[in-house]
């Protein structure tokens, strides 16, 4: 694919095709589309869970997995336990269930999930 793009560099498609490609990451941007700050992981309803929090988090899923496997766990075996998910998941349930607790709501009804939860 290179060689043809070297052996054909002056033709004009290619020369508009580099262009176009060009002028969308000066105007558009490279990463513009993260919102939120950096310090943080999740928004819930508003409410940052920093990177830190989700740091410690996956580090105490982390050794409880390893705790269960004898301190030995095979390779591979936390992405596919998708403990980074895990972690993430428990952090915005537990901002959930604070918000809640703050204003008095029940939890939401078997199935359905919260509202307001995004992820960075």
């Amino acid at each position: 694919m290179l060689e043809l793009l070297r052996k054909k560099a002056q033709s004009p498609l290619i020369q508009a095709t580099i262009l176009i490609i060009a002028l969308v990451f000066i105007f558009w941007g490279v990463g513009t589309g993260y919102r939120g700050s950096r310090n943080s992981v999740a928004q819930v309803n508003g409410e940052s869970i920093p990177v830190e929090e989700y740091q410690k988090a996956y580090e105490q899923l982390a050794n409880r997995y390893r705790d269960q496997f004898g301190g030995n766990l095979p390779k591979g075996l936390l992405d596919t336990l998708d403990v980074k998910g895990q972690a993430l998941e428990q952090l915005i349930q537990r901002a959930h269930r604070g918000q809640c607790e703050q204003r008095k709501i029940t939890r939401p009804a078997h199935g359905q999930h919260w509202r307001g939860a995004r992820r960075l």
